[in-house]
C-alpha cells in the first residue's frame, strides 16, 4: 500500500481513526463490551471529517 502524506488538519482525525481502530482490535480480543465508547468515536469522526472536509 502506497503511504499517503497527511495535511496537518488531516492528523487529527486520523488519529482519531486509528483508536478507533485499536478499540475494534480490543473488542474482537476480548470480552469487553466497546460499543458504546465505539460509538461515541465514530460520530466525533463522522462530524470532524464534515468539519474538515
Amino acid at each position: 500500500m502506497a503511504r499517503r502524506y497527511l495535511l496537518d488538519f488531516e492528523k487529527p482525525l486520523v488519529e482519531l481513526e486509528k483508536q478507533i481502530e485499536q478499540i475494534r482490535e480490543l473488542a474482537r480480543d476480548s470480552e469487553v463490551d466497546v460499543s458504546q465508547q465505539l460509538l461515541q468515536l465514530e460520530t466525533l469522526a463522522t462530524r470532524r471529517r464534515e468539519e474538515i472536509f
